[in-house]
């Protein structure tokens, strides 16, 4: 996504989701949603992207963890080519994440 809810035509990766299931472990409490990329040759390249949404027992707020891991010959190109853009969509993604749940995004009040 870039921006509005609008493809950026960057990168299309296509995924698979593998989990969806609660979180209710190390004082976290919520939600993990995994997914596994498609698309490119398993011998060459494994991605697999974590999304953690919860709340720390005893605090105020919602947490929002996302990492990716790369596996295969072809991740030190994913790392050397992209690595930056990738930390900077994700940090992108959780500011429009946050925007939108808490009321400033495009089509909420």
């Amino acid at each position: 996504m870039f921006g509005h809810g609008k493809p950026s035509g960057i990168v299309r990766m296509k995924l698979s989701m593998t989990t969806l299931e609660d979180i209710r472990e190390d004082g976290k409490v919520g939600f993990r949603v995994v997914w596994l990329g498609k698309g490119y040759p398993s011998w060459a390249l494994r991605t697999e992207r974590v999304h953690e949404i919860y709340q720390r027992q005893g605090e105020e707020g919602t947490v929002y963890d996302v990492f990716e891991t790369f596996s295969g010959p072809v991740a030190w190109a994913v790392r050397v080519f992209v690595g930056g853009a990738l930390v900077r969509r994700f940090g992108q993604w959780n500011g429009e994440l946050r925007g939108f749940v808490e009321g400033k995004g495009e089509g909420r009040g």
